[in-house]
């Protein structure tokens, strides 16, 4: 929280102004920066600080949550439901604590949200609840027009007083001052040598600065300090950390960082080929070690997205395929086919062959569920491997239209009617064309 007194006293006053104010919607508050930059721990220190009379609700999209109509939001109600279900419950649930009193509703990585879930937060915002504030974090580099979060950004902003937090990374007095915060030195500070070589090696992002701490670890910081061999970069921060995991523990990180979202117990089960004693344990070690959290009953991701990241480029070519390979089993075998997810473990994995089946298929379906920019960029990964699938053209043509990106509709609205053969399938290439 070093350098962050600021924002944080931003968002505790918008959630204090909500148990005082009677404005005829909810308080919106959108907290934005790089990955990395402290965004959840910023907004968990402001749910910890709050007082016991206050509801929070919290929810996380996922990397891959576009394809996944309500994905960002299911975990709130029984897993049993589905479909508008889910919808009508998590309305009633926020409904139900806006009623009681002050409420905070926290939708974190708003970059990766589903439309289902964009389109729930848009309507949960449009109702009378002056006591609930909606506090949600994004990447700016990362959320766009077209997509579900970005669309929704738009929408909250045109309709209400948003008020913007962005993070910005620390300077070289605050680094200083967060490494003796990590290190709890008392009296002895870190040398200036030190602390300038971490503040370049990390550019003052906090999350960065934390790792490479770990790595140093605090016997670092007395007189030797400029003996000690800092990491470069988060990557290597991150390859010594799994130096010190056992086989077990390590396969898999390596498997989820692979998988690439929240993984279930089960999933993970398929991918590592664990035993169910042996699984348990090493998630048990990862989650105590603060890498993997369990994000909801069952369901296990990183601590941040980076961490993943850094854990795939450190694998060698031949371990991520083999890994997706078994991604793309388990995903195959899911009772309901999460068609985004099954071609990206099928590039992962040089099934090339298979993507334009996959992409046909789902891209299709996310097309009439109204998941459009889903449907697009799934066409566009058929169309890479199938440039000239009237099928996928159709799908990529309308999509693109549909989102407004007028230039890349009628780019492959063109190429859609030099390969559209049918008589229908011409006059609808023309006509979308034209």
């Amino acid at each position: 929280m070093v350098g962050r007194a600021r924002p944080f006293a931003r968002l505790a006053g918008i959630v204090d102004a909500a148990e005082v104010m009677t404005s005829e919607q909810p308080a919106v508050a959108l907290v934005s920066g790089e990955p990395g930059i402290g965004k959840t721990r910023l907004v968990r220190e402001i749910v910890a600080s709050l007082p016991s009379r206050v509801t929070t609700i919290a929810v996380t999209a996922q990397p891959g949550s576009m394809g996944r109509p309500l994905d960002a939001v299911t975990g709130l109600v029984d897993q049993s439901l589905s479909g508008d279900d889910v919808a009508g419950a998590v309305f009633d649930l926020v409904g139900a604590a806006a009623a009681k009193g002050p409420a905070v509703l926290v939708i974190e990585d708003l970059h990766w949200i589903d439309t289902a879930s964009a389109n729930l937060v848009d309507r949960i915002a449009q109702q009378p609840w002056s006591s609930l504030v909606i506090i949600a974090t994004y990447r700016p580099d990362e959320l766009s027009r077209g997509q579900p979060g970005g669309e929704l950004v738009l929408r909250l902003e045109r309709r209400h007083s948003v008020e913007q937090v962005r993070l910005e990374r620390l300077d070289r007095s605050e680094v200083g001052a967060m490494v003796s915060a990590i290190a709890a030195t008392g009296e002895t500070q870190a040398s200036s040598a030190f602390v300038e070589a971490l503040h370049r090696r990390t550019a003052g992002v906090p999350f960065v600065v934390e790792e490479l701490m770990r790595v140093v670890g605090p016997g670092a910081l007395v007189s030797e300090v400029l003996d000690a061999e800092l990491p470069w970069s988060l990557e290597e921060a991150v390859r010594q950390q799994l130096d010190g995991l056992e086989d077990p523990s390590r396969r898999v990180v390596e498997a989820l960082a692979v998988y690439g979202r929240a993984a279930s117990f089960e999933a993970l089960l398929g991918v590592t080929e664990a035993d169910e004693p042996d699984l348990l344990a090493a998630l048990r070690t990862l989650t105590s070690a603060g890498v993997v959290v369990e994000v909801s009953d069952d369901k296990f991701w990183f601590s941040h997205a980076l961490v993943a990241d850094a854990i795939v480029h450190q694998l060698l070519g031949r371990e991520r395929r083999r890994l997706h390979e078994r991604c793309f089993e388990v995903v195959r075998l899911m009772p309901t086919l999460d068609h985004a997810s099954l071609a990206y473990h099928a590039r992962g994995a040089e099934r090339h062959d298979e993507i334009p089946a996959i992409a046909r298929r789902g891209a299709a379906k996310y097309l009439e569920k109204g998941l459009t920019f889903a449907a697009l960029r799934l066409a566009d990964e058929g169309l890479a491997e199938a440039p000239n699938d009237p099928e996928l053209l159709a799908v990529a043509t309308e999509a693109a239209w549909r989102l407004d990106f007028l230039d890349e509709a009628l780019a492959t609205g063109l190429r859609w009617v030099k390969v559209a053969v049918e008589p229908s399938e011409r006059i609808d290439a023309l006509r979308f064309t034209a």
